[in-house]
């Protein structure tokens, strides 16, 4: 009697299921109602201060100028600090709380790739976060300058958009990897808003570590809306950058070895 153990191989390629499960993640995963609270959290915390002051009295802010770079520095102020904690809490269970339920060893029994499962849900959790935190609340917020009497500069705020979705990036990578280590979303959510607040704090000090964490690169883009110089741009980018690919190569080569 002859015992023969075959050995279970994944021949599928990488992107084996994206599509689907792409699909899954957006029009299943998040509902109408998602979308109107994200709007609104985003919206109430950014606009909401900027109309108060712009509404404040010209009197009290010497000239329309700086009435004008104060709101602004004060909505990508608020903006990043959101998307700091905020999104952290968003995605503090996004793996985790398939890998506790099972669901993702359920998916993964299906001719879905590892990569794939967790490619689908950074890519689906970036897009959501930036369509309603990036594209419709800056929509809104050139629109609450325009109501009162601002013209913005248009590639410059679309440039400065875009700063602030790397940003959003940034934050969703950190995250996302965090959740492929453990099984606990209060850790998750402890070291990602340790390390976004924790810059802060530690900037007043050491600025030199915003070159490191690129939390401030939303504010410096307002020199493209305002038509100054920005210093130190590439340096940050060039940090972001290297930092979101090791995020995520990480983050895959831990989730491809972890048990389901």
């Amino acid at each position: 009697m002859t015992t023969e153990v075959i050995a279970r191989t994944n021949t599928e390629p990488w992107y084996a299921g994206m599509k689907n499960l792409l699909k899954r993640e957006i029009y299943h995963e998040r509902s109408r109602m998602y979308w109107i609270q994200q709007l609104v959290v985003w919206t109430l915390f950014t606009n909401g201060m900027v109309a108060l002051i712009l509404g404040l009295p010209p009197d009290i802010i010497d000239g329309m100028e700086a009435m004008c770079v104060l709101s602004l520095a004060t909505s990508y102020g608020i903006l990043t600090l959101l998307i700091a904690i905020f999104i952290p809490i968003l995605l503090q269970g996004t793996v985790i709380d398939d890998k506790v339920s099972g669901t993702a060893a359920w998916i993964l029994s299906k001719p879905v790739s590892k990569r794939a499962y967790l490619l689908s849900k950074l890519t689906a959790s970036i897009l959501s976060i930036v369509v309603v935190s990036v594209v419709i609340n800056g929509a809104i917020t050139y629109g609450v300058f325009s109501a009162f009497g601002y013209t913005l500069n248009i590639p410059g705020f679309v440039m400065n958009l875009g700063l602030t979705s790397i940003v959003v990036i940034y934050f969703a990578c950190l995250t996302i990897m965090l959740g492929t280590f453990t099984t606990s979303r209060g850790k998750v959510l402890a070291a990602a808003v340790v390390i976004g607040l924790g810059a802060q704090l530690i900037a007043r000090y050491f600025p030199l570590i915003l070159l490191i964490i690129p939390y401030s690169l939303p504010v410096m883009g307002i020199g493209f809306i305002i038509g100054t110089s920005v210093a130190g741009l590439e340096v940050m980018l060039l940090s972001a950058a290297v930092q979101i690919i090791s995020f995520t190569a990480i983050a895959l080569f831990v989730f491809d070895r972890t048990e389901l």
